[in-house]
């Protein structure tokens, strides 16, 4: 056999390769690596028998079907080198692999088999107190369990994933092609997802997906990496003799060694398993393996449940039956023999083997050595055991070998050799040709054949004398009594009852024996509580995992099959009394990941507590069966319905279906349905905060709302697409809200609102005359300390991904930029609007204004754009219109001030009665108290009788009649004026309001 390792370190082979015939190492590397040349240095080095190969030895040696070669990558090979073997393409798995893919060892023994991956779909788990999401708009959200996720074991191999989920509150549209996990469409699963939608409020009828299981913590995966609580502990105690051999007789057992000894623990009744091999003869008959020899030890017959223990345990049952045969002698005869010319060179062929054949009565047979035979007699047995079949035997002739026929009857004729090695028969071996005897008949040692238990005929075994172990099904015994180094047993039948009938072993002495029993009692690990307290279950569900597969590999490593018991119990914690115990037995032949979901309905709702433990040592080796407790749950009464939120449940197949690297929550992008109004509005997403906060709608300024819906935000295509998915005021949502249609909330005359900032006309002025102190102006020059960029952080809507939209303007470098967050916003060019808006007054706006004014301030709202006016002299002058008289198609207006006449280009506005002012106007002195204006200046009732306040006449040069500003606050003081804070206005500003971002 030939084993491919990745490394020297403790681990499994890379690939297996079984041997049936004798062969070349080097014509088994060039079959299987093409190209394969022993010149030039190798990265690989080979062990014999655990032993390294020379390289000079690999020419000569040849591998047999007995021989352990293992193969592993040389560390000290050369870049050069193994760049030359990487071109030498092999099959299989191939040995480039092992200098390319090294990976650490999962067993110690051959190949790991397919992990059962427990990835499933997931969401998020809801925090205690936190609010259930609101979808304002359109949004791509995550939903949240209503109850906790159920993973259970389906086929073994597959691993189902039932969840009910909460998408959010209210209404909500889902088109399945959003619907994903992952970045995995729902419909991209198929058959592997199912799922139903809940309305609010909508009923679950029968949906067994929203079935409220408690899981119970204690139970899975610990730190060391286990993916449940490992049960290897529980198991009863394994043990073994200490001998270096035995002797049997009839049915005691007698130890003989270095400090012999039976395990403390073993007595009358612990139960053994004894491998007690004999010598037997193998001939194919038919369809059969017929095994002859001495099988009084077996005492078989037709129709009995065998285990044939040879490089495997195998399950058989007996075909035939025939008794030993003694012999009969011929008449007259002489053996054929070949004897060699001198005694061996050496008995040691470990490094350098040989191999001839032997032709005798058109029979062939290959003999070979390839270990260290120690001594003569172990050189002869060897030869033997190759001979049998052939009617031939070795035997040491005076320190010679010597092949022969062993007794009468003699059959005569010659015994060729073909490639004699001369290390072993020398130069020139002796030949004689015997002659045959007349009549007589070879003995015939007793023999049986098997079959399967299918009724398949056994067939296979090599031919020749081969050591066997033979006995019941099980190989199992049960100790009478045990004094000092000698235990007497019993046989054990395959139902595990004692035979009666059994007369004991032929007395032999054993270095090949086997023998080990399990003592003690089992441990249970628990007991763990299934649900919590003031709590009742109905029924329960339990996961039971084999995390190696189940199996057994035969020393030619081929897959087995074994079997395993669980037991699990439970009780009413309440009571503490009697526990109900539940066995479970898995029998399996693979080394893949397997899972079991078990269940059990209790006779009353109560609070359980469970305990679990395997029946059978851990036996480790070559058989996997490392048992796991993967999990543990119990079903607690479930809502039936749940108000007020869309609900989703779900039935995911995970395992081989989905990666566990792999993104696996749920997501979706829902529609909000709003009861009174369409999708994705702002004017709809406002009035829902509102009406959900109990606002009655006298309090809501609707006209400004449809307003800023008809003017700006419908015709624009601006909406909101929102998830709210943490706590908030009202006033934060809702100014939000009006941010991502580039307003802002207002509260005006005890009314709820919007405005919309951008371009406007001048709707007041401030003038000294409404002044209660003087107008301060406050100018920030600019500076490095600037923003002179503004990044836009907002959700995409075709990517549904946080996405960053840089706003710079010409010939800015972005070496101060700030970062803005905008919820609502998912489409680019209105995040870049938005951004630039903000951009802009960061470098255009310079100036901030405050003053204090009588109640005249009141007339404005937030974000007015207003004329600001002082009385420094060249600059701006104010004055009260007195009176006024008509004069052909303008009017001549009477002042209590007299204006500055010698500024550039005078121009003038008049304050209106309400706060508002007129459009500018080029106006005409008369005398120094009088000035002509245009009649359609005029174009309000102007009172001049002091019934109300007077109209204002603000007058400037061209350039600048007052200062335009915009109200950022209009504060109450203690005295019964208004404080006033403005910012500088421009229309520059707002420039970049209609355009598009660059590419």
């Amino acid at each position: 056999m030939i084993k491919i390792y990745p490394s020297r370190l403790e681990g499994e082979p890379l690939e297996v390769h079984d041997v049936d015939n004798p062969v070349l190492l080097t014509t088994w590397l060039a079959s299987e690596a093409k190209g394969f040349s022993m010149e030039g240095p190798q990265p690989i080095c080979i062990d014999v028998d655990g032993k390294p190969l020379p390289l000079e030895s690999w020419t000569s040696f040849t591998v047999h079907p007995d021989t352990d070669l293992r193969i592993y990558p040389e560390a000290r090979a050369s870049a050069a080198v193994i760049a030359a073997w990487a071109a030498v393409a092999l099959a299989a798995v191939s040995i480039v692999m092992i200098l390319t893919m090294p990976k650490a060892a999962k067993a110690k023994s051959n190949a790991q088999g397919d992990e059962l991956d427990s990835a499933t779909a997931t969401a998020n788990q809801a925090k205690l107190n936190s609010p259930i999401r609101e979808v304002l708009g359109r949004a791509k959200v995550f939903p949240d369990y209503l109850t906790q996720p159920v993973s259970r074991f389906v086929n073994k191999r597959q691993m189902h994933t039932t969840l009910c989920l909460c998408v959010g509150v209210g209404r909500l549209s889902m088109a399945p092609s959003l619907m994903k996990i992952g970045e995995t469409p729902f419909a991209a699963f198929g058959s592997d997802l199912n799922y139903t939608i809940y309305g609010p409020g909508e009923t679950l009828p029968a949906d067994a997906r929203s079935e409220n299981w408690f899981r119970v913590n204690e139970v899975g995966g610990t730190g060391a990496g286990t993916a449940g609580l490992d049960l290897a502990s529980t198991a009863p105690s394994d043990s073994a003799v200490v001998a270096d051999s035995m002797f049997i007789s009839g049915g005691a057992l007698s130890l003989i060694g270095n400090s012999p000894a039976f395990p403390d623990q073993w007595g009358l009744g612990t139960s053994i398993t004894l491998s007690a091999p004999d010598t037997y003869t193998i001939t194919n008959a038919g369809n059969y393996s017929r095994i002859a020899g001495q099988i009084a030890d077996l005492a078989p017959f037709v129709g009995m449940k065998v285990t044939l223990r040879y490089d495997d345990d195998l399950s058989l049952t007996v075909a035939s039956f025939s008794p030993y045969v003694p012999p009969v002698p011929g008449i007259g005869g002489t053996a054929s023999s070949v004897t060699a010319s001198a005694a061996p060179t050496t008995l040691n062929f470990s490094t350098t083997s040989v191999a001839w054949s032997v032709v005798f009565q058109g029979a062939t047979r290959t003999i070979s050595l390839n270990a260290n035979y120690a001594s003569m007699a172990a050189l002869v047995s060897t030869v033997t055991a190759q001979l049998s079949g052939i009617g031939l035997v070795a035997q040491d002739s005076a320190g010679k070998l010597k092949i022969l026929e062993p007794s009468s009857p003699y059959k005569g004729g010659a015994i060729s050799l073909t490639s004699a090695p001369v290390s072993v028969f020398g130069s020139t071996p002796v030949y004689v040709t015997g002659a045959a005897s007349t009549g007589g008949n070879a003995e015939r040692s007793a023999f049986i054949t098997l079959n399967y238990d299918s009724g398949t005929p056994f067939a296979g075994l090599p031919e020749g004398q081969q050591r066997l172990a033979l006995g019941y099904r099980g190989l199992r015994y049960t100790i009478q009594s045990v004094s000092g180094l000698t235990a007497t047993i019993r046989r054990l039948t395959d139902t595990g009852a004692v035979d009666a009938s059994w007369v004991g072993f032929t007395d032999r002495t054993l270095l090949d024996f086997s023998l080990a029993g399990s003592g003690g009692s089992a441990n249970w690990i628990g007991s763990f509580m299934g649900c919590p307290e003031n709590e009742l279950a109905t029924a329960a569900e339990y996961d039971i995992f084999f995390s190696q597969g189940l199996c057994y590999y035969d020393k030619k490593a081929r897959l087995k099959t074994t079997t395993q018991s669980v037991q699990i119990r439970w009780r009413d914690a309440a009571l503490a009394g009697a526990w109900n115990t539940i066995t479970h037995t898995y029998t399996d032949g693979t080394p893949d990941q397997i899972g079991f979901t078990e269940s059990v309905t209790f006779p009353y709702p109560l609070r359980p507590e469970f305990q679990m433990r395997r029946v059978t040592p851990v036996e480790g080796g070559q058989v996997r069966d490392a048992i796991q407790w993967y999990g543990l749950r119990t079903k607690l009464p479930a809502k039936s319905s749940y108000p007020g939120v869309t609900a989703m449940t779900m039935e995911f197949r995970g395992g081989d279906r989905l990666s566990a690297q792999s993104e696996r929550q749920i997501n979706c992008v829902p529609v909000r349905i709003y009861d009174t109004g369409t999708t994705r509005s702002i004017k709809d997403a406002a009035l829902y905060v509102c009406d959900s906060l109990g606002i009655d709608s006298s309090l809501i300024d609707i006209d400004s709302i449809q307003n800023a819906e008809n003017t700006y935000w419908q015709p624009r295509g601006e909406l909101y697409d929102m998830s709210h998915e943490k706590q908030a005021s009202a006033r934060d949502v809702l100014a939000g809200i009006f941010t991502a249609g580039m307003s802002h909330l207002t509260i005006s005359d005890g009314l709820l609102g919007v405005r919309r900032e951008g371009i406007q006309s001048s709707r007041g002025a401030i003038t000294p005359h409404e002044m209660t102190s003087e107008l301060s102006s406050a100018f920030v020059a600019p500076s490095p300390d600037d923003f002179d960029g503004v990044d836009v952080e907002y959700v995409d809507q075709y990517t549904n991904k946080k996405e960053v939209r840089q706003c710079r303007l010409d010939g800015s470098l972005g070496l101060k930029v700030d970062k803005i967050q905008l919820d609502g916003v998912t489409d680019n060019t209105r995040a870049w609007r938005i951004g630039m808006r903000q951009l802009r007054k960061y470098q255009l706006a310079r100036w901030s204004y405050s003053v204090d004014t009588e109640l005249d301030a009141l007339v404005f709202e937030d974000l007015d754009h207003v004329t600001l006016a002082d009385d420094i002299p060249g600059t701006t002058k104010s004055a009260l219109i007195t009176d006024f008289y008509a004069d052909g198609d303008s009017y001549v207006l009477t002042l209590t001030e007299e204006m500055d006449w010698s500024v550039s280009n005078p121009r003038a506005l008049i304050r209106r009665h309400d706060g508002t002012v007129t459009r500018l106007f080029a106006p005409e002195q008369i005398t120094w108290f009088e000035v002509r204006v245009p009649s359609w200046a005029i174009d309000f009732d102007l009172i001049t009788d002091l019934s109300i306040e007077p109209a204002r006449f603000l007058f400037g040069p061209s350039e600048q009649v007052g200062y335009p500003a915009m109200i950022t606050e209009i504060t109450p003081n203690q005295d019964g004026t208004c404080a006033v804070s403005a910012t500088e206005y421009s229309e520059e500003l707002y420039a970049d309001d209609d355009n598009f971002p660059p590419t």
